[in-house]
């Protein structure tokens, strides 16, 4: 696979300011505790979703779960980020109360039911209530402002995403194309129609094709998922059910548990959490346009020895390259250029998370090999986006 990584540039670069830059023009947190605002919200925003999930698991197709988890994370995280940049432009604002109100508000429209609506309000008037102990009310009243422009602005930005569009095509019959179960629609195959938040097209940096079907190379890569199904060791079957978790759910904890570890100021926090689900998302929407551009087949659908870990099954979509991976190389780019110090620990997670989705007999290595160089491409498009001011399309 040399040649095919060469082709999708070098592995993650610190192209972009580190912790440090948004801080230096903003007001530092004052509510007091000991997370920022942004990271509350988002803590808030994966519990809520969690059970918000659970509820609509009978009702709502897994495209559209999975589409509601991306557009929530960057769409709040955004929403934040445009608040805090609002807020750097109105000296005396309440720049919490401002990241507050623009959380609730996207929150508030992407969980509409009562459940989640009371613990939104809740939080909203706990973090208003705090600012007012310390902030006049004028800032108070800017910050609502500023917050409610912010989450109306994302929400519009986002009702035209495509992410929605429904899929009327055809699965390909040729050799070695993937086949969808019976009767089941593949998951995300309309997202290639779907609109990226940084990259000028979706098919942008479309990676290389795989290894021709039946290639010597192509048979190597099976015959070690098949080998890896025969001698799989329980460590192994534990690292494969441990990234069962959705991707932006782990990476989001990661950046936020390393956010308070760092003592990150409340305008960086924004900023980080804003760049880094926006490259999760693109190199998502970018690895999705690859997966229904080659059509590729899953390794059991050629030979049913490359076997799953028990409990574990094959996700209903094509499989160069691997979603897992792709999202796991621009999480470790993103985080390696904001937050330097985690770098290792966030390119030892991206690693392990690429190396699941073999070790659960669902990808071959050059799925996981190709989907960490796209995300890694990807992310650095949007950290360049960032450096030069192109980040905030909406």
């Amino acid at each position: 696979m040399a040649v095919m990584l060469a082709t999708m540039g070098p592995t993650p670069a610190q192209t972009t300011q580190p912790v440090g830059a948004v801080g230096a023009q903003q007001p530092e947190s004052g509510v007091g505790a000991e997370s920022t605002t942004s990271v509350r919200w988002n803590r808030l925003a994966a519990r809520l979703s969690g059970e918000y999930d659970t509820r609509r698991r009978a009702t709502a197709s897994v495209s559209a779960r999975m589409a509601m988890t991306m557009r929530l994370y960057v769409t709040l995280s955004a929403s934040q980020y445009e608040a805090t940049m609002a807020v750097g432009a109105a000296p005396g604002a309440s720049l919490d109360t401002a990241v507050a109100t623009a959380s609730a508000g996207v929150l508030a429209a992407l969980m509409p039911d009562a459940d989640a609506r009371r613990a939104i309000d809740a939080a909203l008037a706990a973090d208003v209530e705090a600012c007012t102990r310390h902030e006049a009310t004028g800032a108070i009243d800017v910050g609502q402002r500023i917050g409610r422009e912010a989450a109306a602005r994302l929400l519009a930005w986002i009702a035209s995403d495509g992410l929605d569009a429904e899929w009327h095509g055809t699965t390909p019959t040729e050799p070695g194309m993937w086949q969808s179960a019976p009767g089941v629609e593949p998951i995300g195959a309309a997202w290639p129609k779907a609109r990226p938040w940084v990259m000028m097209r979706i098919d942008q940096f479309r990676p290389p094709p795989p290894p021709a079907y039946e290639s010597a190379q192509f048979r190597d890569a099976l015959d070690e998922v098949v080998a890896i199904g025969r001698q799989r060791t329980p460590e192994q079957a534990d690292v494969a059910r441990k990234w069962v978790t959705p991707g932006f759910v782990r990476w989001n904890a990661f950046t936020t548990d390393a956010i308070d570890r760092r003592r990150v100021s409340s305008g960086d926090a924004s900023r980080i959490l804003a760049i880094l689900n926006i490259a999760l998302i693109d190199a998502s929407l970018a690895c999705w346009e690859a997966k229904y551009h080659y059509w590729f087949m899953r390794p059991s659908q050629r030979n049913p020895a490359a076997s799953f870990p028990e409990g574990m099954g094959l996700p209903n979509h094509p499989s160069y390259p691997s979603g897992h991976a792709c999202g796991a190389g621009a999480a470790e780019t993103a985080i390696g250029a904001l937050l330097p110090e985690d770098a290792a620990e966030a390119s030892r997670m991206a690693a392990e998370g690429a190396e699941s989705r073999l070790y659960a007999g669902v990808h071959y290595r050059f799925d996981n090999d190709i989907g960490l160089a796209l995300g890694r491409t990807v992310a650095r498009a949007v950290l360049d986006a960032d450096r030069q001011g192109r980040l905030r399309r909406w």
